[in-house]
């Protein structure tokens, strides 16, 4: 998967646009990009906290609206060139940037206070790396996980479409 990412990277360079749909229109990625901060930004406004992880960031979108709110941020992503790109792109904040894959996160159980994925789970063509991504997610949370993903029903995937979903810690402990 990282390699498709690192493609897309160098293929459509370090725009906001390839966050959603690369090569697709830049009126619909933005249209999207509209509704997945429509449905996440309100959420996260009501949040603070010392540490914070956005699992896929890509480019560092996300990691970058977290650094408002929270003291310490990490953006991880699969793809080398993501990260590179999203390095330079949140030089201005309190964010850092690692390597890593979603089925096997390198932090602590209950290390951040939030972790938030916005459709990072629907690259994950695998099953079995879908769930153990969830569980991942679920260990390194502290207090609140905030999901969100934008997908219908696909061959490759048994998860399907569903809102965003926000887990307070004491519901899925």
């Amino acid at each position: 998967m990282s390699d498709f990412w690192d493609e897309v990277v160098r293929k459509f360079g370090p725009r906001d646009e390839i966050v959603t749909i690369p090569g697709a229109p830049v009126i619909l990625n933005r249209y999207i990009d509209h509704l997945q901060k429509r449905a996440i930004i309100p959420r996260l406004s009501r949040l603070k906290g010392s540490a914070a992880l956005d699992v896929g960031t890509g480019i560092g979108r996300w990691a970058r609206a977290l650094s408002d709110n929270f003291e310490f941020v990490v953006g991880m992503d699969v793809s080398r060139e993501m990260t590179r790109v999203a390095k330079r792109r949140l030089r201005e904040t309190h964010a850092d940037v690692v390597v890593a894959a979603a089925h096997a996160m390198p932090f602590r159980s209950g290390s951040m206070d939030l972790v938030l994925s916005c459709t990072c789970l629907q690259h994950i063509p695998e099953e079995e790396k879908q769930l153990r991504s969830i569980r991942e997610i679920a260990r390194i949370a502290k207090n609140t996980i905030i999901i969100l993903e934008l997908m219908y029903g696909s061959k490759k995937t048994r998860l399907i479409h569903y809102p965003t979903l926000v887990v307070p810690r004491a519901q899925y402990v």
